[in-house]
């Protein structure tokens, strides 16, 4: 018998084309930072909404989000303003095809 072979995954790799991907700045002129898009979230950030998603203030769910998917903007998010974390939270899911408060397991449902 011959066992299978599972295949590559599609999303890993959608989740790094530039259309596929939320890009914000801190400020102004400052760098710009790169998240993929929330429907293309990565197995520990999914797992971490799915852990977190109903004890957690919509403002420490982005920052545990950026921990994860974006780790050298982290330490500067981590110092926003609950508003601006909020901010940046809503923004991202408008580029999303997901509302916010909306996690990305209830698409399959």
């Amino acid at each position: 018998m011959t066992a299978f072979v599972v295949p590559e995954s599609t999303v890993a790799e959608k989740r790094k084309d530039e259309e596929n991907r939320f890009e914000f700045k801190l400020r102004e002129k400052g760098k710009t930072f790169s998240v993929p898009k929330m429907e293309f979230l990565s197995r520990p950030a999914t797992k971490y909404l799915g852990e977190k998603y109903a004890t957690t203030s919509e403002a420490d769910l982005l920052r545990g989000l950026i921990k994860i998917e974006a780790p050298d903007a982290f330490d500067i998010v981590d110092k926003m303003e609950d508003d601006q974390a909020i901010e940046l939270s809503i923004a991202w899911a408008a580029a999303s095809k997901v509302d916010a408060g909306e996690s990305t397991a209830s698409d399959a449902s």
